[in-house]
Parts: C-alpha cells; structure tokens; sequence
C-alpha cells in the first residue's frame, strides 16, 4: 500500500501527518490466541507514523476503524516507546472505502 493509498483511507479534512513509512518487507510476528492461549505464529506488516502528539487520538481512531475493516482482534501502535493496543469493535466504523462498512 503506497502513502497515497493510506491517506485516502483517512476521512476527509486537514491533515497533519508528517511522515507515512511502511518497511515493504512482511515482518515475523506472534499473538496470543485467547480461546487457546497458545502462541500463533503470523506475518506483519510495520508502518511508521509521525504525527504531533495533538493529533495522536485521531491516528487511535484510524487504527480503531483499520482493525474492523482488516479484521484484526488488536493492533499495536507505540507512542513515545510505550505499546498501546486498540481492539476490534465492531460498534465502530470501518475505513472509508471498505466494501463491508466504507
């Protein structure tokens, strides 16, 4: 996915963002399964996002609708070092765009 393709995932309206990097190379990755609890091995995709720390709430929203339309139970972000995760739900929005909800 190009930067170009991201941004237009994002809702309209001024902007903000000062970097977009995402590594082209899937990365190894793991989770825990919680019907199981066993370790599920997995590929991952990395992307890096710079933004002002005002606008790190609307990038929780993005990544709240991104875990609905890609199906994803949690994904992680980090903030200043510290791992914050949001959580699918499906009482939120999907990307716009998304043939199930955008």
């Amino acid at each position: 996915m190009s930067q170009r393709q991201v941004e237009n995932l994002i809702e309209p309206g001024p902007k903000r963002v000062i970097a977009l990097i995402e590594d082209v190379e899937p990365l190894p990755g793991s989770w825990r399964d919680p019907a199981t609890g066993k370790s599920v091995e997995d590929e991952s995709r990395k992307y890096t996002v710079i933004v002002g720390s005002e606008k790190i709430g609307e990038l929780r929203a993005v990544l709240e609708r991104a875990a609905n339309s890609f199906d994803q139970d949690e994904v992680l972000f980090v903030v200043q070092g510290m791992d914050q995760t949001v959580k699918r739900d499906p009482r939120k929005s999907f990307l716009k765009g998304d043939p199930v909800g955008g």
